[in-house]
């Protein structure tokens, strides 16, 4: 079952993938052409800064959980070297739950959140703030299920280690 979770966040790792390069190409796009008209033509269009900063913010929230699943985020290993396996899977199944706990709690605050800005309009684009704001929540949803299938291979690792050492500490 893990093996098919695995598969199909494999699958939507790629599609927000090529989401993430074609907002940085937007964002980097946008801002360089805002940039030019700015400081050449002496000109600029408020909508310009505004798309440029709206796809770099979902940007940031589309790669965040690509960096947790990749494991590519900053971690202190001092003390985690340290442990034999079985405590130190244990650690990781507990830094599993915290997480996926933390993250719900961030999902939920940003639907809060947005909802209640649903009424405020961006000045440039005349989009609703709560088209932006849930990109937070759109983040901390893709790191639960990436997190989720981090738990679900320590747990596999942890069957693996009691059934090898018969649970030696």
């Amino acid at each position: 079952m893990l093996d098919v979770y695995s598969k199909f966040l494999d699958k939507f790792e790629k599609i927000v993938g090529w989401i993430a390069v074609i907002l940085m190409f937007l964002g980097f796009a946008v801002i360089f052409a805002q940039t030019i008209a700015r400081y050449f033509f002496h000109t600029g269009a408020a909508w310009m800064e505004e798309v440029g900063r709206y796809a770099i913010i979902y940007l940031s929230f589309l790669c965040a959980p690509l960096a947790i699943r990749r494991g590519k985020h900053m971690a202190i290993d001092v003390f985690e070297s340290r442990f034999a396996p079985l405590p130190r899977t244990l650690l990781h199944i507990l830094f599993d739950i915290l997480l996926v706990w933390f993250f719900g709690i961030m999902t939920w605050s940003g639907i809060v959140y947005s909802l209640k800005n649903i009424q405020n309009v961006s000045v440039g684009i005349g989009v609703s703030m709560a088209y932006i704001y849930i990109s937070c929540s759109l983040g901390f949803l893709l790191m639960i299920l990436f997190q989720l299938e981090s738990f679900g291979k320590n747990i596999a690792a942890l069957k693996e280690i009691v059934h090898r050492k018969g649970g030696e500490f």
